[in-house]
């Protein structure tokens, strides 16, 4: 009988994130732990995650607000008019002259900027994160 401090990472239960077209049609289904970002592309979005230890891109028909509307309360959180983040990933918020930039632990990936629109909503995430 093992209490929640005795688990080991490989029994930790990853929520699996489903990605449907404008159709509903189930598309792609990620490991939270795996989802990087997401961005917009015209009528599509595009999806990016690890796979294999690399990144790689999924593109799904459908808008970013239906995306940020299907996974309210999850760790995703719009940060500019064109790109969600998995605030999981997100390793460095940095607040500039310019804005605000939020880093990922990996070199390809570059910094997302925060719009002012999306300020308070980032940094009310980041404070929840905080201890």
């Amino acid at each position: 009988n093992l209490s929640k401090d005795d688990e080991t990472p490989e029994q930790h239960s990853y929520k699996m994130l489903n990605f449907f077209d404008e159709k509903k049609e189930l598309k792609l289904s990620v490991r939270s732990d795996q989802l990087i970002w997401i961005e917009s592309a015209d009528n599509y979005v595009k999806i990016h995650f690890l796979n294999k230890g690399k990144i790689s891109s999924f593109m799904i028909r459908n808008t970013l607000l239906s995306i940020e509307n299907d996974f309210i309360n999850t760790s995703l959180v719009r940060c500019n008019r064109s790109t969600i983040v998995n605030f999981d990933k997100v390793k460095v918020l940095r607040k500039e002259q310019e804005g605000i930039f939020l880093s990922f632990d990996m070199e390809s990936v570059q910094d997302i900027p925060v719009t002012k629109k999306y300020t308070d909503r980032v940094l009310s995430r980041f404070s929840n994160y905080s201890l």
